[in-house]
């Protein structure tokens, strides 16, 4: 199927805003629907979902552009299916819990549009899935209370490792640095 030059131009475009428009919208739908703590009619937010996701993905490999289509197509995916199964019950747990599942949905939507735009694993996109997916298993653990302790008091508590980590990976960022400079001055 053959699509206009012209129209491809104006679907690229305007992908830029709509896409991360479609994601901040169902995310923003998730977050009224946890802080008001109401039943709206089952299966409503994960049919919009599901139907955003797939018309997502049959853009992303209709345009051959897939790598921003095919992150927030998987994650409109992923998401419909997690509200699926929250609208059945098979979970069983507060829709507050909804949150943490969303960011480690962030970070597998990530790998799966770096494994589509380069064909395997790209370390970026690895990178910033990782970091995604390691913040939602911290806040899983905080939200479902397998801790005792706030998030907020686990963060002061550990700050001045942090700012060691930080300290130690500057300074290792500056000799470095000064090595090279060093090497390419000698030559």
């Amino acid at each position: 199927m053959k699509i206009k030059p012209r129209m491809t131009k104006f679907i690229l475009r305007s992908s830029a805003i709509l896409l991360p428009f479609s994601m901040t919208f169902i995310v923003v739908l998730i977050t009224l629907y946890m802080l008001m703590d109401t039943n709206l009619p089952r299966f409503v937010l994960p049919t919009i979902t599901l139907v955003l996701g797939l018309l997502l993905w049959a853009t992303g490999i209709i345009l051959r552009t897939r790598s921003r289509f095919f992150f927030a197509a998987s994650f409109h995916i992923l998401t419909a299916y997690l509200l699926f199964l929250d609208d059945l019950g098979i979970f069983g747990m507060h829709s507050s819990l909804l949150w943490p599942f969303l960011v480690i949905f962030t970070g597998l939507s990530f790998f799966v549009a770096g494994n589509m735009h380069y064909g395997k694993p790209h370390p970026m996109y690895i990178t910033i899935s990782v970091a995604f997916f390691v913040l939602g298993l911290v806040f899983l653990i905080f939200a479902s209370d397998i801790m005792n302790v706030s998030l907020i008091s686990f963060f002061a508590g550990s700050f001045s490792v942090v700012i060691a980590l930080l300290i130690l990976l500057l300074s290792r960022l500056i000799i470095n640095k000064t090595c090279i400079s060093l090497e390419t001055v000698n030559e």
